[in-house]
């Protein structure tokens, strides 16, 4: 999976934490932004287990969190 689609992702989220700073609140855009730091730290885990070594790791995970971008990229 291309990079560039995790770039997508990640910049949608960020404007996606950001409407809902300004809608709802600090208190809800640092909990939506701590829930997907969750979920990358388990895809980080879940990489790494399944035998991903080096610079590898952090791609495959930021691939898993954020490459769903790529798909709404033209």
């Amino acid at each position: 999976m291309d990079v560039m689609g995790g770039h997508a992702g990640a910049a949608a989220v960020a404007v996606a934490v950001l409407v809902i700073a300004v809608s709802a609140g600090p208190p809800a855009a640092l909990a939506f932004a701590a829930a997907l730091a969750v979920w990358f730290l388990a895809a980080l885990a879940v990489v790494r287990v399944r035998g991903a070594r080096g610079v590898d790791v952090p791609r495959r995970a930021y691939n898993a969190t954020f490459g769903w971008g790529a798909f709404v990229i033209p």
